[in-house]
């Protein structure tokens, strides 16, 4: 891995993205995992302003953590999910 070159190293620039550690930040990742979840961040937001017709910035605090709690539930379903496929207590694909 180390010295490989990514795609994404290449294809993704974040731009002025504000870090309040580091203030903004430009340019791509240089990791290539981090430069997959930049993209698919990036992504996400495309879709989510296309569908909901506005930004997370415009969700109140509660808005926001309700949205959060239900997403981080569909997580813990998922991963159960592909545990007991994995112990062989579910599901047809043998993960």
């Amino acid at each position: 891995m180390a010295g490989e070159t990514s795609e994404w190293q290449h294809s993704v620039a974040v731009p002025g993205v504000y870090s309040p550690r580091q203030g903004y930040i430009t340019g791509a990742p240089t990791d290539p995992i981090v430069a997959a979840n930049v993209a698919a961040l990036l992504e996400r937001s495309r879709v989510g302003q296309a569908k909901y017709g506005c930004t997370l910035e415009s969700l109140s605090a509660r808005d926001g953590i309700a949205h959060a709690l239900e997403e981080a539930l569909d997580l813990a379903n998922y991963l159960r999910g592909v545990l007991m496929r994995m112990d062989g207590q579910g599901g047809s694909d043998g993960v």
